[in-house]
């Protein structure tokens, strides 16, 4: 953003992925970004970024929260949010999606 003050690097990693990061001044942005052109050149892999993985248990418990602390007799809803709990047990949340038409 012009003005802000901030600064982001593009480059392209060891191997050879291009990544961006956010520096806070341009001569702090000019020094990141010849420190990871050398990184890069030397081979040395960056960690990966990524955030954790949100399970879609946290969701049905957020949910739970809400309706129990919402509505005056909340046990239906939270009955059959806790089934559907069980059904996508250990998964994550941003891999369950619509199931695909069996009828094309």
């Amino acid at each position: 953003m012009s003005g802000s003050g901030v600064w982001w690097i593009r480059f392209v990693d060891a191997e050879g992925k291009y990544r961006r990061e956010k520096v806070g001044s341009k001569s702090g942005a000019m020094k990141l970004y010849y420190k990871r052109k050398t990184e890069a050149l030397e081979g040395v892999k960056l960690p990966s970024l990524r955030r954790r993985i949100m399970l879609f248990a946290e969701l049905v418990d957020d949910a739970i929260a809400h309706v129990e602390g919402k509505y005056a007799r909340p046990a239906d809803d939270v009955a059959r949010l806790k089934v559907v709990k069980e059904w996508f047990a250990g998964r994550g949340a941003d891999n369950i999606g619509p199931a695909p038409n069996e009828h094309g």
